[in-house]
């Protein structure tokens, strides 16, 4: 047990004496009980410095020394004429008359702290031993406006003590332009009238600030607060705030952080989402050029062997056999092109289809949003422009390729006729040749179709 242990027990065993204003409690005429022995040999025993006790039988007088604590002990069950007991003025383990001597004595109310121990003698309340307070004012009071003053040093810039032991919180605040504002000072004393309050500041918001846990925007709630703070230490009178101005006005600041707060959090939220629509804008506009993109170079190999084609026939050795060749390989190239843009449109078509629905989801979660309406307006006017600038690009890119289709197919009609016409030898006319190839390919292409069909 610790020495103010001790002599709580000692003063209750002698049945609450009055404390003297030389920091001393006497009683006379006490029979000495085992329990008071074993009190009294106790605190001897810790040799403590800032407790002392005299016991005084007769002409014996026993202060602790040695010897003292067997004597004592043989006398359980006489009666001492006079128990003395001289309390510690250290700034721990104290006994305070009543909570408005604790408030003006204990030292660590000011640096947010309860002592470790103490004893409240109106209330016979021993700290942190007994569980339940007696006192007029409960000791979770106590401990939360504590942990007030605590929580504001954390959230402060910097904290100062100054040469008559006082301490204060001090708050630097930059502007728009960064230029630092005038520093606000916040008097920690713990008061008499910060004791009085009658609610309590609400810490939710300060310990998830002060805590240790990376929370989302910690940091932009810790500068909100801070400017909250000093923009209400601003209306303050009189020198620098104290810790009670601010506990008393806590729900006011608290109000104004959250009405700042929000304006910060609409204002993320919307860039948030503007930047979300934006980059889903650049990514549709950027897989439909990626559509045409990809069939450039195949397409250019058609034209290409047609140019091969006609250097051939600008030989003078021309050989028909290999002409046709070139027109099959020309033919073949086409088809194969042909099926590619023919893919790339059915791709286009979904890219359409996909985008446009996006942009429905969009405008959804815009209507189902808490933004302001200019703020909707804005991101709906960026969402509504788009969906109808995307539409007409992708119209534009499927025309593109069907024209890119057309082309290619005039090359291999080119490639055809030109074959057919150098290499003719008969004397009727080549026109039949035409006809013959244009029913079959009407007949394959009616074909393919029908298949087709019936697979759909």
């Amino acid at each position: 047990m610790s020495p103010l242990s001790f002599t709580i027990s000692i003063y209750r065993l002698l049945g609450l004496p009055p404390i003297r204003q030389d920091h001393t409690f006497i009683a006379r005429q006490i029979t000495l009980t085992k329990e008071l022995a074993d009190a009294l040999c106790g605190l001897w025993g810790t040799r403590s410095s800032s407790f002392s006790v005299e016991v005084v039988f007769g002409p014996e007088r026993f202060d602790g020394n040695d010897g003292a604590i067997e004597v004592l002990q043989r006398k359980t069950g006489e009666t001492a004429d006079l128990i003395k007991v001289v309390l510690s003025r250290a700034d721990d383990e104290q006994f305070y008359l009543d909570i408005d001597d604790f408030v003006s004595r204990a030292k660590t109310l000011n640096k947010g702290k309860l002592p470790e121990c103490f004893f409240l003698v109106d209330s016979n309340y021993y700290y942190p031993d007994d569980k339940v307070s007696k006192s007029n004012v409960s000791i979770d009071k106590l401990q939360s406006l504590c942990l007030f003053i605590e929580n504001i040093k954390g959230i402060c810039h910097y904290h100062d003590v100054t040469s008559t032991g006082n301490s204060r919180a001090i708050l630097v605040i930059t502007d728009d332009t960064n230029k630092s504002l005038s520093p606000k000072s916040i008097e920690l004393n713990f008061s008499h009238e910060l004791l009085s309050i009658a609610n309590i500041p609400d810490l939710t918001l300060l310990k998830e600030l002060t805590s240790t846990d990376n929370l989302p925007h910690k940091e932009e709630k810790l500068s909100t607060l801070r400017v909250a703070i000093w923009e209400f230490l601003s209306y303050a009178k009189d020198g620098d705030p104290t810790i009670y101005y601010l506990a008393l006005n806590w729900s006011d600041i608290l109000d104004k952080y959250r009405a700042s707060y929000e304006l910060y959090i609409r204002g993320f939220s919307f860039n948030k989402f503007s930047n979300e629509v934006r980059e889903y804008i650049h990514n549709a506009i950027k897989g439909a050029n990626d559509l045409v993109s990809d069939v450039v170079v195949k397409t250019l190999s058609v034209p290409s062997l047609f140019a091969l084609w006609l250097f051939v026939l600008r030989n003078p050795n021309f050989d028909w056999i290999f002409s046709l060749g070139l027109c099959l390989v020309v033919l073949f190239g086409t088809a194969i092109v042909s099926f590619q843009l023919e893919s790339q449109l059915y791709l286009i078509g979904q890219v359409r289809s996909r985008t446009l629905n996006s942009l429905m989801r969009f405008q959804r979660r815009l209507t189902l949003s808490n933004e302001p309406l200019t703020e909707k307006s804005e991101i709906g006017d960026l969402i509504d422009g788009f969906s109808s600038d995307f539409d007409k690009r992708l119209k534009l890119i499927a025309i593109r390729l069907w024209f890119m289709r057309c082309a290619i197919w005039l090359f291999v009609i080119a490639s055809v006729v030109g074959t057919v016409e150098s290499g003719w030898v008969y004397s009727f006319s080549s026109i039949p040749v035409y006809f013959f190839l244009i029913a079959w390919g009407g007949l394959a292409f009616f074909i393919l179709r029908m298949i087709k069909k019936k697979k759909d």
